[in-house]
C-alpha cells in the first residue's frame, strides 16, 4: 500500500516561454554591460597600482644612488657672474665657484646692450637733474629780462658726457681727472651749481 503523499521540493525541468527567453536576453545584455564596467575599473585600478609601484621603485633607486654616490642634485639659488676676462660664465654658491660655462656670442651682445642701456639711463638721470636744477633757479630768481639763456641741445649732451666721465673718474679714485672733467663741464654750462659744489668737494683730494 502507498503512503499518503507529502509535499517535497525537487529540481524539475521547466521549459521557458518565449516571453521569458526575451527577458533573459535583455538580462544578458545588461549583465554584459555591467561586466564591461567592472573590467574597465579593474584596468584603472591595475594602472594606478602599477604607477604606484613605479614611483616606489624610483624612490628606492634614488635612495640607493644617494647611499652609493654620497650626494644628490638639488636646485639652489646661485649667483651668475659673466667674467669677460676669462670668457667664462661663473656660477657662485656660498662664496665658491661651483660650475663654469663658456660665454656665448649672445652673452657678449647682451653685455653691450646692457652697457648701452645703463649709459642711456645715466644720461637721462643727469638730464633730469640738470633740468630740475635750472627750473629751481628760474623759480628762485624769476623770469628776469637779463637772465642768461639756457644751453642748447648739443651743449647739454656734451655737458652730460663730461659729468658722467667725471663721476666715473671719481668712483675710480682718479680725483685730479674728475676735477678737470668737472672744470670742462662748467665751461660748457657755467650755470650748474651742482658741478661747482662737486669741484669744491674734490679739492681736499687733489
Amino acid at each position: 500500500m502507498a503512503e499518503t503523499p507529502k509535499k517535497v521540493v525537487r529540481k524539475v525541468k521547466v521549459l521557458f516561454t518565449e516571453e521569458e527567453k526575451i527577458k533573459m536576453g535583455e538580462s544578458i545584455a545588461h549583465e554584459l554591460s555591467l561586466l564591461d564596467e567592472i573590467k574597465e575599473r579593474k584596468k584603472q585600478v591595475v594602472a594606478g597600482l602599477s604607477q604606484e609601484v613605479k614611483d616606489k621603485e624610483t624612490d628606492i633607486s634614488k635612495l640607493k644612488d644617494g647611499i652609493n654616490l654620497g650626494y644628490e642634485f638639488k636646485e639652489k639659488e646661485c649667483e651668475l657672474v659673466k667674467n669677460f676676462d676669462t670668457g667664462m660664465k661663473e656660477y657662485w654658491l656660498d662664496g665658491e665657484i661651483i660650475e663654469t660655462e663658456a660665454l656665448t656670442a649672445m652673452d657678449h651682445q647682451l653685455s653691450i646692450q646692457e652697457a648701452e642701456e645703463a649709459n642711456r639711463l645715466e644720461d637721462e638721470r643727469i638730464a633730469k637733474e640738470t633740468e630740475a636744477f635750472e627750473e629751481k633757479l628760474i623759480d628762485a630768481k624769476g623770469p628776469l629780462k637779463d637772465s642768461k639763456p639756457k644751453i642748447n641741445k648739443k651743449e647739454k649732451a656734451r655737458f652730460r658726457e663730461l659729468v658722467a666721465s667725471a663721476e666715473t673718474a671719481f668712483e675710480e679714485k682718479r680725483y685730479q681727472d674728475a676735477y678737470n672733467l668737472y672744470e670742462d663741464a662748467i665751461l660748457v654750462n657755467p650755470f650748474d651749481e651742482t658741478v661747482s659744489e662737486k669741484m669744491e668737494s674734490l679739492k681736499p683730494f687733489i
